[in-house]
C-alpha cells in the first residue's frame, strides 16, 4: 500500500520528534534522502518520489551526534535550513496574540462563543515559565473555555502558579546545605529513587498528566516516561 512518502510525493512530508526516531528508521530516512526512491514493504520495485521533507525536535540533534544517538550524515542531510524556534517563556510578548488565535480555534471546535483574556489572566501568564511551551498555553485555554462561566477568562480560571527559573537557585542552595549535615547512613539508591518518582510526578503534574509533555520537560524520551510511570505505579 501507499505510504507516507509516496502520498506526499510533490509536497511536503513533516516529520515530528525527528530526535527520538531509532537506528533502524534513521538508516531508511536517510536511504530515501540520498536516492530519492522508497521501497514498499513486500515489495521489490523502488518508486521515485519527489518530497520537501520538514523535521522537528526538542532535542539538540548535535549533541545526539556527539553521544552516537544520531547519524552524523543523516544529521547534514536535514539540517540545510535549520530554524530555532524559541521556547514560550522566551517570547512572552506574543502570548496575547496567540492567545486570541488558540481562543478562536477552540471556540470552533468546542462549538461556543471564544473567550478573551483579562488582564489580571495575562499578568498572571506573563509571570509563568510554560515548560509545556504552546501546548500548555492551549490545555489551560481549553480547560477555562470549557470550565469558565465568565464572558472573558480570569485569573483565578488558570491553576498555574506564578513561578520563574530562577527559583531553582534556593533549592541548590537547600542541596548544598543538607550535604554539609550528611547523615551518618545513607541510602543512595533509595534517595534517588525517590528523588527521580518525585521529579517524574512533578513533571506529569505541571503537564496535566500528558507524558508527552512530561518527556520534553525532563529530556527523556516518550518510551522512557512510560517505563518509569508504570514502575512507580504513578499512572
Amino acid at each position: 500500500r501507499q505510504g507516507l512518502f509516496e502520498a506526499a510525493h510533490s509536497g511536503t512530508l513533516f516529520l515530528d520528534e525527528a530526535g527520538e526516531m531509532s537506528a533502524a528508521a534513521q538508516a531508511k530516512l536517510l536511504r530515501v534522502l540520498v536516492d530519492g526512491e522508497v521501497l514498499r514493504v513486500g515489495s521489490t520495485q523502488t518508486r521515485k518520489v519527489d518530497v520537501r521533507v520538514l523535521v522537528a525536535t526538542h532535542r539538540n540533534l548535535e549533541e545526539r551526534v556527539q553521544q552516537g544517538l544520531f547519524r552524523q550524515d543523516l544529521y547534514y542531510r536535514l539540517a540545510v535550513v535549520p530554524i530555532r524556534i524559541p521556547p514560550l517563556r522566551e517570547r512572552k510578548e506574543d502570548i496575547p496574540g496567540l492567545c486570541e488565535i488558540l481562543s478562536d480555534q477552540i471556540a470552533k471546535d468546542l462549538k461556543v462563543r471564544p473567550k478573551r483574556m483579562s488582564p489580571e489572566a495575562l499578568q498572571k501568564i506573563a509571570n509563568y515559565t510554560f515548560p509545556g511551551n504552546i501546548r500548555e498555553l492551549r490545555n489551560l485555554l481549553e480547560r477555562a473555555h470549557i470550565l469558565g462561566r465568565r464572558e472573558e477568562i480570569a485569573g483565578d480560571e488558570l491553576p498555574i502558579e506564578d513561578k520563574s527559573y530562577a527559583a531553582t537557585a534556593p533549592q541548590k542552595m537547600e542541596m548544598r546545605d543538607w550535604l554539609r549535615t550528611l547523615p551518618a547512613s545513607v541510602d543512595l539508591r533509595e534517595l534517588l529513587t525517590d528523588f527521580e518518582k518525585g521529579l517524574i510526578e512533578r513533571a506529569l503534574e505541571q503537564a496535566n498528566g500528558v507524558q508527552a509533555e512530561a518527556a520534553r520537560m525532563l529530556g527523556v524520551s516518550r518510551s522512557d516516561i512510560g517505563y518509569k510511570v508504570a514502575k512507580f505505579a504513578l499512572g
